[in-house]
């Protein structure tokens, strides 16, 4: 069985031939795939005519299940994710998982740190096959101009000019991550990757032909079928807060099968992060973070110290980074950019981690 430090991966749990799922996969009641979710509406659409070449697509589709299903396990582990980060570069199963008792996902990955250059490394990135990394390359710069692209058209739907959400973005930090999703044998119990919204600008996702994606419109889960040529758009939740709630970041999630193993391929385009601007002057800002589960209070000092607090959290938030934005309509807005987080509880790691919607008038 692959097993990496303490960590097995949900591939080998598939090949084993259990019936059953582990305990730790198994979802709440409240959030298995046939639950009726709240009535939010997001943006995600799918495009065709994009310029990315269709055999690039195709090409990155190949490499990564290529690397999951024909690579030697003695190879893929020589690329395993530091055991103690979570959300650190290369192959792993727990992203954003802070603790033993969070619910996981029904996913393997590999996520490649691909921009801004100084974080690109192609070494730490698989070479089998051979080809890996220069189509990993080449499908990065491709993926960073349809988004620039991309942002161009959504200013100019607001009429204002083309260049404004790009330049309130700024460098991008592009993460790529190839997910894999193998069969399940209990999938009414799991989520290949639970409901959330991403944390960026701008997500551009590829599929293979299995079906699994889901978007949540008008309280309904809604079906994303493959399209091979096609590319699907997600905004993001810094999007919405650049547009003032204008464009929706679209609340996504994978569910599983039992027949067939799935594979996507997910670019995040985020905020660089620069830490404070320095706009904010005033000597304390009191933040009321909204979340679905939990309220936090935090207290930031113009000096970007933090202070969070709700039962444990004060031990578990040990610090924030903060960045003020500053609205085309008007509204200012600051967003949680980075969160150090270490002896989080199951469900204040992605909640802390998922902080980020809010608007601040001062």
């Amino acid at each position: 069985m692959e097993v990496a430090g303490n960590q097995i991966r949900v591939q080998s749990l598939a090949q084993s031939g259990a019936t059953k799922v582990q305990p730790e996969y198994i979802q709440p009641p409240n959030c298995r795939p046939s639950v009726l979710p709240c009535p939010i509406t997001g943006l995600l659409i799918k495009v065709i005519n994009h310029g990315v070449p269709i055999q690039l697509l195709d090409d990155m589709r190949r490499i990564g299940i290529t690397f999951f299903e024909d690579c030697p396990v003695t190879e893929k582990l020589k690329y395993c994710c530091e055991p103690n980060s979570f959300a650190s570069e290369g192959y792993g199963s727990r992203m954003l998982v802070s603790s033993n008792d969070t619910v996981l996902d029904w996913r393997d990955y590999f996520d490649h740190h691909t921009l801004p250059l100084s974080r690109r490394n192609p070494s730490r990135w698989p070479n089998f096959p051979p080809n890996y990394r220069d189509v990993v390359l080449e499908y990065s710069d491709h993926m960073k101009a349809l988004s620039q692209r991309l942002l161009k058209l959504i200013s100019e739907s607001l009429c204002l000019p083309s260049s404004l959400i790009e330049e309130a973005v700024e460098d991008f930090y592009q993460n790529i991550t190839v997910s894999y999703y193998p069969p399940c044998p209990q999938p009414e119990l799991t989520l290949g990757l639970q409901a959330h919204s991403d944390i960026g600008a701008i997500t551009l996702l590829i599929q293979d032909d299995v079906s699994g994606l889901q978007v949540l419109k008008d309280g309904e889960w809604v079906n994303i079928n493959p399209l091979s040529e096609a590319i699907v758009v997600i905004l993001a939740d810094q999007t919405e807060i650049i547009t003032n709630g204008k464009c929706k970041s679209a609340v996504h999630r994978a569910i599983t099968n039992s027949n067939k193993a799935r594979l996507s391929v997910a670019t995040f385009h985020d905020l660089q992060r620069r830490g404070l601007y320095p706009q904010l002057q005033s000597s304390s800002v009191t933040l009321l973070l909204h979340d679905t589960a939990r309220l936090c209070m935090v207290i930031m000092s113009h000096h970007g110290e933090a202070v969070a607090w709700e039962g444990s959290a004060q031990e578990a938030l040990e610090s924030f980074a903060l960045q003020v934005r500053y609205s085309p309509f008007g509204t200012t807005s600051i967003r949680i950019l980075w969160v150090k987080m270490s002896g989080l509880d199951s469900s204040l790691g992605k909640e802390a981690w998922n902080c980020h919607k809010f608007v601040l008038d001062y």
